[in-house]
């Protein structure tokens, strides 16, 4: 195999040098206390991943304000009392051998009041015809500063805690994407309207985290190109406007999150053989490409590296793989769901992990 579809080779991320092209995606695991303290529970079940061969290991999305919490056991990084636990599983992944990242983000609409205590907030107020939809309060100017510093405070502890970086979710049409969206981001003030202006709360995120974290701290984003309505993703033309702004604002790399980044349609936007060369294009070899999306077997990897990506980021193959890297590399084939609840206590699952994945049809024998 030659060394651009292989995983086992190293790659530079920012000032690192990670020792493979393989990558665990955040993921919702809902094994944070409720206080948002990282439990035993979701310290084993990341420090698994990086023992099984994941050179970037990222937490799920760690909520940066309260008023961001979007679900239960979600994990924090809004106040100090939250280190210890932070600073314990940096250090475990960092003695594993993984680059140590975490995911930081705010819900924005989706976060509800039942799960937060607050009333949804966004980048202005709007309806969507959705069950369990609650209509955000609009941010004022100052508290959208107060949101941005939000994001610059969980990263500087991040760095305290001791991860390698953070990656900045503008995915997934959280807070951050809904600020991209031009349908929901009708603002008047310079955080609205314009692509330019819709841009610019994730511009000084960018930048206010490089600055408080230094030039040797990873700085990253993920960012969804082609997520469909009612949510507000963005398109990827506009991901491909905005990819210049977001290296000049100094990331390190760019997270695709895609629907199939092995896919070989050129036509579908979430497909990897439109998204990820687009992206690859126009950024230079400094900052790094990752791409997830349904990548499970060696030829998907095969795929999605041919399309351009640097790395390949893993989510639903990692949880019923904890050696996934190890496996593909092999060549052996991974376990493929439905899993039994045996197996996925086995791969580090706590009862609690594997009562939320029922709910993802055919994934647990006898779940949904």
């Amino acid at each position: 195999m030659s060394e651009l579809h292989t995983l086992t080779d190293e790659v530079r991320v920012g000032s690192i040098t990670v020792r493979n092209r393989a990558a665990l995606a955040a993921m919702t695991n809902k094994q944070s206390h409720d206080d948002g303290t990282l439990s035993d529970e979701e310290l084993h079940w990341l420090l698994r991943r990086a023992e099984g061969g994941f050179g970037l290991v990222a937490t799920c999305a760690a909520n940066v304000l309260p008023g961001g919490k979007t679900w239960e056991g979600e994990l924090g990084i809004y106040r100090d009392a939250q280190l210890p636990g932070l600073t314990r599983l940096a250090g475990a992944l960092r003695a594993a051998g993984s680059i140590a990242v975490v995911q930081i983000f705010h819900g924005g609409y989706r976060s509800p009041s039942s799960i937060s205590g607050q009333q949804p907030v966004s980048c202005t107020s709007f309806t969507i015809d959705a069950e369990g939809f609650e209509q955000p309060r609009e941010l004022s100017t100052t508290e959208v500063e107060a949101t941005i510093q939000a994001f610059v405070d969980a990263a500087v502890r991040a760095r305290t805690a001791g991860f390698h970086g953070v990656e900045i979710h503008g995915a997934h049409t959280y807070l951050i994407s809904q600020f991209l969206s031009k349908e929901y981001n009708t603002r008047g003030d310079r955080y609205g309207g314009t692509l330019e202006n819709r841009y610019r709360f994730l511009s000084e995120i960018i930048c206010g985290v490089r600055s408080a974290c230094g030039p040797d701290f990873v700085v990253g984003v993920r960012v969804s190109p082609g997520v469909p309505m009612p949510h507000a993703g963005m398109s990827l033309a506009e991901t491909l406007e905005i990819t210049p702004w977001m290296v000049a604002d100094g990331v390190d790399f760019i997270h695709l999150s895609l629907k199939e980044a092995a896919g070989t349609d050129q036509n579908d936007e979430r497909s990897g053989a439109a998204a990820i060369p687009g992206v690859r294009a126009i950024i230079p070899d400094s900052v790094a490409l990752l791409a997830a999306g349904g990548i499970v077997t060696r030829a998907d990897v095969e795929r999605t590296r041919v399309h351009g990506a640097d790395m390949v980021a893993v989510a639903r193959a990692a949880i019923g793989n904890a050696r996934w890297p190890e496996i593909v590399s092999a060549g052996d084939p991974p376990a493929l769901p439905p899993h039994s609840e045996e197996h996925l206590r086995d791969e580090g699952l706590s009862p609690r992990f594997v009562e939320y994945m029922r709910r993802w049809p055919g994934f647990v024998e006898g779940g949904a």
